[in-house]
């Protein structure tokens, strides 16, 4: 599910690792006004996202009388040891307006379709996703473990486990009195957003970011580099929804872990 792009850049689908960013190397890959009027918004693990981590309230831009655009899930950058999103990095263009469209069966509007990207049907993929729909952990280690094969197969999940989770948080609130944490997830999918491998080509800010890197490795530099940008691609996704709770049970109940 994965394949490299470039020396940094992979391909699927996140904090910097350093709080300290060298002032010099930093300013190369900020993201301007102009970077977010072209790569905002995209779809996050929470809803529309723009690269700050602000929210955003519309699910797509309007293109024409009747129409906007499919929001971007493909194509958008992710830093592996946070599971934090970074940006749209990949060039993705639309059809003409009207010309293929793709209409959401609960509200009717309509959208036009991204040129580099395959749309499917999302019953498969949801069905495997809610294969385990109750989880229990004794421990932050089984749940920070759960976050970690996510990446290790490939994946990116929703919710709870799309980020490692903060470990003493966690057990202050669940397992520091002989409690287990029951994480129940249940995704609504409406469609799969697959990137089209043969058309792949990175946009004109990532091309730009690149540029900066050195043939000689500078450890600075490419720390603030997957700082703002990561180090893989998201390249196969499920849009929709996700209903998630949270519960806390008594260990002994732990013969119904599966």
């Amino acid at each position: 599910m994965q394949r490299p792009i470039y020396m940094i850049l992979g391909v699927l689908s996140f904090y910097a690792q350093y709080a300290y960013l060298s002032s010099s190397s930093a300013k190369l890959f900020q993201f301007t006004e102009e970077a977010r009027a072209a790569l905002c918004p995209f779809v996050g693990t929470e809803g529309m996202r723009c690269f700050d981590g602000s929210p955003l309230k519309r699910s797509g831009r309007t293109f024409d009388a009747g129409y906007m655009k499919l929001p971007r899930s493909v194509g958008i950058s992710i830093d592996r040891s946070t599971g934090l999103l970074k940006a749209p990095a990949v060039k993705l263009t639309y059809s003409p307006t009207g010309s293929r469209v793709w209409t959401d069966g609960y509200t009717g509007d309509m959208f036009d379709m991204i040129n580099e990207a395959i749309l499917g049907p999302a019953s498969r993929v949801v069905s495997a996703y809610n294969a385990a729909r109750v989880q229990i952990f004794q421990n932050a280690s089984q749940l920070k473990a759960a976050w970690q094969q996510t990446f290790a197969d490939g994946n990116v999940r929703g919710g709870e486990l799309a980020r490692p989770p903060d470990v003493l948080a966690y057990f202050n609130s669940y397992f520091d009195h002989g409690e287990a944490l029951a994480l129940s997830q249940r995704s609504i999918g409406l469609y799969t957003m697959t990137l089209n491998s043969s058309t792949v080509e990175l946009n004109s800010f990532a091309r730009r970011a690149l540029s900066h890197l050195t043939a000689m490795f500078d450890i600075d530099l490419y720390e603030d580099f997957i700082d703002a940008w990561g180090t893989h691609i998201i390249t196969k996704s499920l849009v929709g929804g996700m209903i998630e709770e949270r519960a806390k049970v008594t260990r002994c109940f732990r013969a119904a872990d599966n």
